[in-house]
């Protein structure tokens, strides 16, 4: 799947498709060439250099120049915008009527789940009306004639956005990184494009409903084994060979449903069934804290059919649980895994896996089995002692550190013990960011961080007073010393006298706000473009890069001369 014969079959009868590969290909070689499948190559080859910096082979002097210029993030934020405006939720769209009820049944799906009900549950009718009965006595209210407040609305449609927008950034990231490339362009390309127009999840159908402007839901959980399952079932099914997933499916009416979704290749269908089929493959909980077991080394030039029969019983996440992704990585890197033992004394449950680049002469992932392939409580000893074996293996103990911190902190949690400033420091992340092995956040920190006093917590760590702190955006004023907003861009058209700290992307363009004054760290990026600042006053730090025109020559020179010239994006 590299010749661009699949996404001719998928995408070429649409005439934006067709006019975008014919562009992308005059422009990377300066005609148009005859055969549809050389345009499409074309057409991938343009957008992976626009949206990484770099040539699908290596380039270093290209990559460092189009980073330098920003085009990267550039265009990857018009990718976004565009996206934003034909598949995000727009409630301005929807009828008075209908938001209403769609935002109430948001809130009972909300009031369910704290009580311990799923939101599949909440579907049975039985079950809904009993809910409905609870929120009625908790609230003193009538649900069916229930109005909720212009404030609510808006909170739960800013929270729902927010959640679309991370859920999106989850599988840019993804298909993007250095570990997404044991997955043919190809296949990055339609798996993104077709799970764009993924809705709400249909657990009885087990696929994804249709996503319209009304559709509030996040887009799809990433998970890189259903994925890898996609992948390795349309490559068996291109080769003629048999479905490993038919093979081991008992049930004879499962065999036909997942016979007729390979045919019809549809992403919405395979993705749904494979996330299910990994949903059920157990992990023994039981048995995780038992460490003893052994490592097994998987060898480049293996067979990777090998590896597979070793995993493919297990929910790991791992991509290389798919045999075409498995085959990519025993192509370049050896694969080490650790397997603990069953409850017969076999080592059978994978637990940890190490891929080492003989080339590179260097590690280059490391993943666990928790969510979003991060460790297990338990297994750290274990993969610590085997870095220390491995060439370049010591370069991870800083975040193989970090890890056992964000342990013993999340042990003091749940034992509701008090933490130490340090501690509060680390887990808020105000000094750098927690290192992880898997992909994403570790939801650790999210679990700790939700059952504490932010405001409380960020005035012991900065020695100020609550007021100084703001935790939403209406909360900031002229006496705002720390915005703590991450991952959230803030609009200012004045800065706050006082403030040193903006835990957040800070939007000043076009202010005219001359001098930043105390404010020390941005942690995200900070857009000065075309704005009146000369003056950096006492910034010391700015997380993501820095946008201004080619028109403000003193900002320039000023930012140069911090040593920030790697950092500056121009815009317009």
């Amino acid at each position: 799947m590299s010749n661009g014969e699949f996404l001719k079959g998928k995408y070429w009868k649409r005439e934006e498709f067709r006019e975008a590969a014919a562009r992308s290909a005059r422009r990377e070689v300066g005609k148009i060439p005859p055969k549809p499948q050389e345009q499409i190559n074309l057409y991938l080859q343009r957008l992976y250099k626009a949206l990484t910096g770099k040539e699908l082979r290596e380039d270093k002097e290209l990559r460092e120049e189009l980073i330098r210029k920003g085009l990267p993030e550039r265009f990857r934020r018009f990718i976004i915008y565009r996206i934003k405006k034909e598949y995000f939720f727009n409630p301005q769209e929807i009828k008075e009527d209908e938001l209403n009820n769609l935002l109430k049944n948001i809130l009972l799906g909300n009031f369910a789940e704290l009580r311990g009900y799923t939101l599949e549950q909440l579907r049975n009718p039985q079950i809904r009306q009993e809910v409905i009965k609870q929120w009625e006595q908790e609230k003193g209210q009538n649900f069916e004639t229930y109005q909720i407040s212009e404030k609510e609305k808006g909170r739960i449609i800013k929270q729902a956005i927010k959640d679309q927008e991370e859920s999106l950034n989850y599988w840019f990231n993804y298909l993007l990184s250095p570990e997404a490339e044991n997955y043919p362009l190809e296949f990055r390309y339609w798996a993104f494009v077709e799970m764009l127009k993924c809705g709400s999840y249909d657990e009885k159908r087990r696929t994804f409903n249709e996503r319209t402007k009304s559709t509030i839901a996040p887009f799809p959980p990433l998970n890189q084994q259903a994925l890898a399952i996609v992948l390795d079932e349309i490559i068996r099914k291109q080769n003629k060979e048999p479905s490993q997933i038919l093979a081991s499916l008992q049930d004879e009416n499962e065999r036909k449903e997942f016979e007729k979704r390979l045919q019809r290749e549809n992403f919405r269908d395979l993705y749904g069934f494979a996330l299910d089929y990994v949903k059920r493959l157990v992990l023994p909980e039981e048995r995780l804290p038992i460490i003893k077991g052994e490592w097994k080394v998987f060898k480049k030039g293996s067979d990777p059919k090998e590896l597979v029969r070793a995993i493919q019983n297990f929910p790991t996440g791992w991509c290389i649980a798919g045999e075409g992704t498995a085959a990519s990585y025993l192509s370049h890197s050896d694969v080490y895994i650790y397997f603990s033992e069953n409850a017969e004394g076999d080592p059978t449950i994978p637990r940890a896996s190490i891929v080492y680049n003989p080339k590179l002469q260097r590690i280059t992932e490391i993943r666990g089995i928790a969510e979003s392939q991060n460790f297990d409580p338990y297994i750290h000893p274990v993969v610590e002692e085997k870095l220390r074996e491995i060439p370049g293996g010591i370069e991870w103990m800083e975040t193989m550190n970090d890890q056992k911190k964000l342990a013993e902190i999340y042990l003091k949690h749940l034992n509701n013990q008090e933490l130490t400033q340090e501690e509060l420091r680390f887990i808020y992340e105000i000094d750098k960011e927690i290192k992880r092995f898997g992909y994403g956040k570790d939801p650790r920190i999210e679990e700790i961080l939700r059952s504490r006093n932010k405001r409380e917590d960020l005035s012991t760590i900065f020695n100020c007073q609550k007021g100084e702190i703001a935790i939403t955006k209406n909360e900031i004023n002229n006496n705002t010393r720390i915005i703590y907003l991450p991952r959230e861009h803030i609009r200012l058209t004045k800065l706050p006298p006082n403030l040193e700290y903006a835990f957040c992307s800070l939007d000043l363009r076009n202010t005219s706000i001359r001098s930043l004054g105390k404010l020390k760290r941005v942690v995200g990026y900070l857009d000065l473009y075309n704005s009146q600042i000369e003056d950096l006053g006492d910034l010391e730090e700015v997380g993501g890069t820095i946008c201004i025109s080619r028109k403000q020559t003193k900002l320039e020179r000023v930012l140069i001369e911090r040593g920030w010239k790697d950092k500056i994006e121009y815009v317009g």
